[in-house]
């Protein structure tokens, strides 16, 4: 498959729907797609979740790891404190 045959899929971070052509998206990707600034400081980490994934699959996204996106997929991310 060459790049003009990739599909888009529609997936949603945080209610907001986002179009890619991608097949997987890597935790460091979706992160940024959560938010009009991202918050930052030290004491900051990202909670990433996520539904309706290949074969109704649902489950947490970890740093350094990526998922296959499908359409419709839904992703939730959260920004906490380290305690």
């Amino acid at each position: 498959m060459n790049d003009h045959d990739k599909k888009l899929v529609t997936i949603y971070v945080n209610t907001r729907e986002h179009q890619l052509e991608k097949e997987k998206i890597s935790y460091e990707q979706v992160i940024p797609l959560g938010f009009d600034t991202i918050p930052t400081g030290q004491d900051i980490q990202f909670l990433v979740t996520y539904q309706k994934g290949k074969g109704h699959a649902e489950g947490k996204l970890l740093p350094g790891k990526d998922v296959e996106v499908v359409d419709g997929m839904i992703f939730d991310v959260a920004a906490t404190y380290k305690s």
